[in-house]
């Protein structure tokens, strides 16, 4: 039997998920993680919020700055991406400097956490 649905009472989290991600050496990586819960409205000002944060808006006149300004960007992109994870199963605590080497050493995790996010927030649901 199905749950009554209550208005005003939303979860703190969504169901815990286990995320695919390519790995830079070809083979397929896990992390297990639990989201929290934000409605679309809250959703939206938080990817919005993101993109200031990560200076998106802004292009990079000189190219030798790169390096520096991809590096300071991926560490503001961690500390917000920390709002949106509740816990996760590595062996690492889940801080923003973990989540940052994360993001280093395996560059296709961030895209695939931001994208289930999203999915969850937009669409209200998670899967494998």
């Amino acid at each position: 039997m199905a749950n009554k649905i209550k208005l005003g009472a939303p979860p703190k989290t969504f169901k815990p998920v286990t995320l695919k991600v390519d790995m830079p050496d070809g083979s397929e990586g896990e992390i297990p993680l639990t989201f929290n819960y934000r409605t679309q409205d809250d959703y939206w000002a938080y990817r919005d919020e993101f993109f200031k944060i990560v200076g998106a808006e802004k292009p990079v006149d000189d190219p030798s700055a790169l390096p520096v300004v991809a590096k300071e960007a991926r560490h503001r992109a961690a500390s917000h991406i920390l709002g949106a994870i509740a816990e996760w199963e590595l062996d690492v605590e889940l801080t923003a400097d973990n989540l940052c080497q994360l993001f280093n050493e395996i560059p296709l995790a961030a895209s695939a956490i931001g994208e289930a996010y999203q999915v969850a927030c937009i669409q209200g649901r998670l899967g494998n």
